[in-house]
């Protein structure tokens, strides 16, 4: 969760935003919505976002898709998620529906870019990206849990490499991506441009070199790896038209078009029959 680090020094939160709860999460929007006078709203409204539902779908005790890849999040898991930002639209403390609907709007357009709101979502890797076009300095949070609950993030590398099985010098090939992640001068070259590095001694080395912004992301994730769970599995064929579908369906909420409960149990059957005939 990035957020504006000015905005929040100004209306006095001092959550601790490496174990901070949804609950908490709703009470920073009031204060910054309300320091404000309603100019900056507390949050992005990440309703239509499917990648931090899905760490609440984790924090409900449940995967996204099992191991057979067929959908096992719930249509309750759906509806609460919605419900929740249904209540915070209604509160007047996130972002304006009618910016919410803009799908997969560029970074330079997120709320907390243009001085909007002050929490948004994005990937740690982003974080040089937005503070390149925010006015404010940024800071990281953790995407909120719930209170005694299962943690929802986890760490995914930004770039996988393979060895083709075609490869006619598979020793040659190994050591090339080895260099790539263990080699000093040439994750020096790199930097995070792809990424944090996954060895502890390449990031110690790359550290003098850093910028702020890049050290935000670097202590950022050296302070989540006990606050996280497994990576999940690979997503199933028809992962992408799932998440197609979860912000066409979730826009209609968003605009009261229809019930909560009704798009969630009409959610959960369209992302199941997608898989299914992706299979």
């Amino acid at each position: 969760m990035v957020h504006n680090t000015r905005a929040f020094q100004e209306a006095g939160i001092d959550a601790d935003l490496i174990n901070w709860t949804w609950d908490d999460f709703a009470k920073v929007c009031e204060k910054i919505t309300a320091k404000s006078g309603g100019k900056m709203k507390g949050s992005d409204d990440l309703s239509l976002m499917i990648e931090t539902f899905e760490s609440w779908v984790r924090q409900n005790g449940r995967e996204f898709y099992g191991p057979d890849g067929k959908v096992t999040a719930t249509a309750a898991d759906v509806a609460s998620w919605w419900q929740m930002w249904a209540d915070l639209r209604k509160a007047g403390v996130v972002r304006d529906k009618n910016k919410t609907v803009i799908l997969d709007p560029p970074i330079a357009e997120s709320g907390v870019a243009v001085g909007d709101t002050a929490m948004s979502h994005y990937w740690s890797n982003q974080l040089v990206g937005i503070q390149a076009v925010s006015k404010d300095k940024i800071g990281a949070a953790t995407v909120p849990h719930k209170a005694g609950g299962k943690p929802g993030q986890f760490i995914k590398p930004s770039m996988f490499l393979s060895l083709s099985r075609d490869a006619k010098d598979t020793e040659a090939a190994i050591a090339y991506m080895n260099a790539w992640v263990n080699d000093p001068e040439i994750t020096g070259i790199l930097g995070l441009e792809r990424g944090i590095p996954c060895s502890p001694k390449i990031r110690a080395a790359l550290t003098p070199k850093l910028t702020e912004v890049e050290k935000l992301s670097v202590d950022y994730f050296t302070a989540i790896q006990s606050k996280v769970g497994p990576l999940p599995l690979p997503a199933p064929k028809g992962a992408g038209e799932v998440r197609d579908a979860f912000m066409r369906i979730g826009t209609d909420v968003v605009l009261g078009k229809v019930e909560v409960a009704k798009a969630a149990g009409t959610f959960i059957e369209d992302a199941q029959a997608i898989v299914e005939r992706a299979q």
